[in-house]
């Protein structure tokens, strides 16, 4: 699919070409001459292959060859463009874009890098930054399969051996574009790629789409006939009976009213659609071929037709349109009342650009504005449409995975740069058109990886692994509780944002949930019982599949010291303790946290081998010291509280040897010290553990 010839939809019809008795001086060959370049600067590729072919066959040209190459090119037929690019030796900035393009296409990037370099040394400055997109595309292609598991797509029974693209939602059915047999007995074909015109179809109510394999999707045979590309085979299932019965030019929806042609009075000749149909509106606005010439290519224009009676009103052309290029593709934003679209109008960044214009008082709309070089390209941009904040565009001048790529980009933040969707949404071939269903993770696109375009289905749920461990003391080998481990991943200008933070619960485990196949993960450790203000350790989840999680990682947290290395260890919720020795510098102090059962001074079992361990320690280093504090969770009075906290200390203390206790101090703090905020809305019985704490900080 092209993105001016057939994505961006240039309606071209008979221009009335001179005949060859017109001009009895020129020779047979510059008549032929003159209408394949008649027919080529009026964007008729498909009329115009044969005439090339011809002259050609006489005599070898690379004016010829390129501009044969050209037409192949901008009606899909790339096999057929390359073998013409080679025979040219013309134009090698493009020449050599286009070879690459192609071997991208074909999963080739090793050859496709070869030709992108080649096409850099031929580039201007303006060029070579496009260029160099494309060339990091091809180098980083695999940065955009990562986060495939998070889609899921379907082929969709609506599909034919003909076109369906640029499907859009109205009242719980899916529309869509197609310029599948209509019932004539010769097609109406336009002279641009020589198939049928487009029209707007109907595919009923979405439940009773159903999924099927694109293979059993029966490929008609096209019979060539000089101008026209003519279905001979008869009418299949597959034809127009695929899902259900759908509708050519006359639409039904929900309410029973009929939709004309999009509409019957709405076009003299070529294609209708896309279309934009706002679920709470009675307004439809739709792409059209209009009556205006521009170097003899009839232009696009959109229109609006509002709900009359059971019908639509007579197209109305809106102000917004450009006399001297095409406006296509519009999306009607119903909540923020705005109209995006495309257009190759003057003054853009290059192509196709999106527009948007507002809906203001009396009824006008406002003049159309450029979104900016932030998300339009020196290439072609289109199909826009709008969810949840989010701007959903096709392009093929940002990087992507080959041919038109789906991107998205944040409303709400100013310069967000363009996001590609990822396979598989995107795949090396040309992917467009998306739109989401009411539920924000369902919907549809366009994609021509099965030969012609089709609509594919898709559900959209992110998948996570999850990260459990716990944080230790290397100087002790006890766990530590009431850490706070934050979670950070690095962005694409080398900073880092912050996803998530824990703190460490009073068996010292920590939980995260995050996103599999990354390599730019961090923890860092913060709290008053780490040793040194802050310890970061770096992780990554590549080849960690969504239905597994991550081996636990050990975060040792170390006076005065570097964090251990994660372990790859089985996965387990605990993690071995290290005891790597006692360092008795008087400058450096150790703690950890001893749990305590609800409104008791007992303290829970796990807690029994660290006391019995700090035990063992004192007994074997007559230079330590404890400083033990002791505090009650937020139930109860503060009175209660700070007497249950005095309960637990002293009981605390009662466990080590009198000989021992002459080097413990004992303080107490009831409720003011918690570890988790008494004023947390989700705190719970459970989740109040960690503020029925002593903690025991060793001098």
């Amino acid at each position: 699919m092209r993105l001016l010839s057939l994505l961006f939809i240039v309606l071209l019809f008979d221009l009335g070409l001179a005949s060859a008795t017109e001009k009895p001086k020129q020779t047979a060959s510059q008549q032929i001459k003159h209408q394949a370049d008649k027919m080529y600067a009026s964007k008729m590729y498909f009329a115009a292959i044969p005439f090339y072919q011809k002259l050609l066959s006489q005599q070898a040209d690379s004016d010829n060859a390129w501009k044969l190459a050209d037409c192949y090119w901008n009606i899909g037929y790339y096999d057929s463009a390359v073998v013409y690019l080679k025979k040219a030796n013309i134009h090698p900035t493009i020449s050599s874009e286009r070879f690459a393009e192609y071997y991208v296409r074909k999963g080739e990037h090793d050859m496709a890098l070869v030709h992108l370099d080649e096409a850099i040394t031929h580039a201007n400055e303006k060029e070579k930054a496009y260029l160099l997109n494309k060339k990091q595309s091809a180098t980083n292609y695999k940065l955009l399969l990562k986060d495939s598991a998070d889609w899921s797509v379907s082929y969709l029974s609506v599909n034919t051996s003909a076109r369906e693209y640029a499907p859009t939602l109205y009242n719980g059915e899916l529309y869509f574009i197609s310029n599948r047999d209509a019932g004539f007995i010769v097609p109406k074909t336009n002279l641009t790629d020589g198939l049928p015109y487009d029209g707007v179809y109907n595919a009923g109510a979405l439940p009773y789409l159903r999924s099927v394999n694109p293979v059993t999707v029966k490929r008609m045979p096209l019979k060539y006939n000089s101008r026209l590309l003519v279905d001979l085979t008869p009418n299949t299932s597959n034809d127009n009976n695929v899902l259900q019965p759908v509708s050519r030019i006359q639409i039904s929806t929900p309410s029973g009213s009929m939709l004309p042609r999009i509409l019957k009075n709405a076009v003299f000749r070529g294609h209708v659609g896309p279309i934009s149909l706002a679920n709470n509106s009675s307004e439809i606005y739709f792409t059209r071929t209009s009556r205006r010439k521009v170097n003899g290519v009839f232009q696009l224009e959109i229109c609006k037709s509002v709900k009359k009676g059971n019908g639509w009103s007579t197209p109305v052309v809106l102000a917004i349109n450009d006399s001297l290029s095409s406006s296509f593709h519009p999306y009607y934003d119903e909540k923020n009342q705005a109209l995006y679209f495309s257009s190759d109008r003057a003054g853009g960044q290059g192509g196709a650009d999106i527009y948007k214009s507002s809906l203001e008082s009396g009824g006008t709309w406002s003049q159309p504005v450029n979104l900016g070089s932030t998300i339009n390209s020196m290439k072609d941009e289109g199909f826009p449409t709008v969810s949840e904040g989010k701007l959903y565009f096709s392009s093929n001048g940002w990087p992507g995975l080959g041919g038109v790529d789906i991107f998205t980009v944040d409303l709400n933040e100013s310069n967000s740069a363009p996001k590609n969707l990822g396979f598989p949404i995107n795949s090396n071939s040309d992917d467009y058109s998306i739109v989401f269903s009411d539920t924000k993770t369902v919907g549809y696109f366009a994609t021509n990886r099965y030969g012609s375009d089709d609509i594919l289905g898709f559900n959209y749920a992110p998948k996570y692994v999850t990260v459990k461990s716990a944080v230790t003391n290397d100087k002790t080998g006890l766990r530590q509780a009431g850490v706070k481990v934050v979670l950070e991943q690095q962005e694409s200008n080398n900073t880092w944002k912050e996803l998530d933070s824990y703190i460490t619960d009073h068996k010292g485990v920590y939980t995260f949930k995050v996103r599999p196949n990354q390599s730019n993960y961090r923890f860092r450790l913060l709290g008053e019982n780490v040793a040194t203000a802050e310890k970061i350790q770096y992780f990554d989840t590549e080849g960690v599949i969504a239905s597994k999680e991550l081996a636990a990682i050990d975060l040792a947290v170390q006076a005065n010291t570097s964090v251990s290395s994660p372990t790859t260890s089985a996965k387990s919720d605990k993690v071995a303790s290290k005891n790597n020795g006692i360092n008795n510098s008087a400058t450096q102090t150790t703690t950890f946290r001893i749990y305590h059962y609800f409104n008791s001074a007992g303290y829970v079992l796990e807690s029994h081998k660290d006391l019995q361990k700090v035990i063992s320690l004192m007994n074997s280093n007559s230079g330590l010291r404890l400083k033990i504090s002791s505090a009650a969770d937020c139930y109860g009075t503060a009175a209660s509280n700070l007497a249950l906290s005095k309960r637990r200390a002293m009981f605390i203390q009662s466990q080590f040897p009198r000989s021992l206790q002459g080097r413990i101090s004992v303080n107490w703090y009831g409720d003011t010290k918690p570890a988790k905020p008494c004023n947390d809305k989700n705190r719970t019985y459970i989740s109040e553990q960690i503020n029925r704490y002593t903690q025991i900080e060793i001098l």
